[in-house]
């Protein structure tokens, strides 16, 4: 009976030991779900950051072209303005009436 119960035990102990290390490595494996987790909560701020960042830097773009097209349209006008008054430098009341 002795026999039997050795023998038993030296069938047991591997087994308790794969369950031990089988134990450690399902641990293991729970803190890496953990910090990968972690990480990916912290990717998703970052890409909502960066998003946040284009879209207003999309904006302040169009909103200077709009203001460069402004002042293109401002500085063609003052151009035709002033060829207008050159076409006309010849004749003073024509002149005076153009800048005025």
């Amino acid at each position: 009976m002795d026999y039997k119960i050795k023998e038993m035990k030296t069938e047991i102990m591997p087994r308790e030991t794969e369950a031990q290390k089988l134990h450690e490595q399902n641990t293991k494996m729970n803190q890496e779900v953990k910090h990968f987790d972690r990480v990916s909560n912290n990717l998703k701020l970052i890409k909502t950051d960066l998003k946040m960042r284009l879209d207003g830097l999309l904006k302040e773009s169009k909103d200077i072209r709009g203001k460069i097209m402004d002042q293109e349209k401002y500085i063609n006008n003052y151009k035709d303005d002033i060829l207008e008054c050159l076409h006309k430098i010849g004749d003073y009341k024509k002149l005076k009436k153009n800048v005025i």
